[in-house]
């Protein structure tokens, strides 16, 4: 078990390491761990499935035909972005 955690807390000392990061800085971790877990094909693929790297549909300026998802999984994300974002600048 390894503990993350900025002081020497209960959970962090009975753990096997602790790592006593700066506040703030846990957004930079995640990051990091994530980088690792992707570059070096650590996760499970079996569970999680294997990336490929699609086209991108959502372009600015351009409405995205909504029969292109499946609504369970965009949670109305299209019909936003038809009516809100397509037409914003970043």
């Amino acid at each position: 078990v390894i503990a993350i955690d900025p002081r020497l807390s209960n959970v962090a000392a009975k753990a096997h390491e602790w790592l006593p990061i700066s506040p703030g800085t846990d957004g930079a971790l995640a990051g990091a761990i994530a980088h690792v877990l992707l570059t070096e094909g650590l996760w499970n693929r079996e569970f999680v499935g294997d990336f490929k790297d699609g086209k991108n549909l959502f372009v600015a300026g351009k409405a995205v035909d909504e029969t292109t998802f499946a609504e369970k999984e965009t949670y109305g994300l299209v019909k936003w972005w038809n009516l809100e974002l397509k037409d914003r600048t970043p």
